[in-house]
């Protein structure tokens, strides 16, 4: 099950800068979706990796497992880089905890990608020492 809120405004916004460049998009996901997307798809089928897309005041976790995307969750986050790296601790130690007690859930992840405009003047080696797991930037060039 797919469930998505988005207000209106923010929706529109979107819409419209894209129409302003002639992109009429036949739909509109989260902006770390596609990190997630293609990490799945090159990650091994029994491997879970958990992708994070930071912002600079909205985040969003998604865990990808068996090759496809198997939870996605979003947070406001604060505009102070950071007190925005202890809100993503927490989101991820909840959400990790919320994945385990799933049933069927896959293993737990072992390695976390991070994508986002939000990651600037937040302090990556506490947030990659406060996790259970090792913290990778995408670099979309690569790709």
């Amino acid at each position: 099950m797919l469930v998505v809120a988005v207000e209106r405004a923010r929706l529109s916004a979107v819409i419209e800068a894209l129409a302003g460049v002639n992109i009429d998009p036949e739909r509109v996901t989260l902006s770390g979706l596609s990190a997630a997307v293609w990490s799945g798809r090159t990650a091994g089928p029994d491997e879970t990796i958990l992708c994070l897309d930071i912002g600079r005041t909205f985040g969003a976790l998604i865990i990808v497992a068996g090759n496809s995307v198997r939870l996605i969750r979003s947070f406001p986050l604060p505009a102070d880089p950071a007190l925005r790296t202890r809100a993503v601790q927490n989101h991820i130690r909840t959400t990790l905890g919320a994945f385990f007690e799933m049933e069927g859930m896959p293993v737990a992840p072992e390695q976390a990608i991070v994508t986002g405009d939000g990651l600037e003047g937040m302090n990556l080696e506490e947030l990659a020492a406060s996790l259970p797991l090792a913290l990778q930037t995408a670099d979309s060039a690569k790709a």
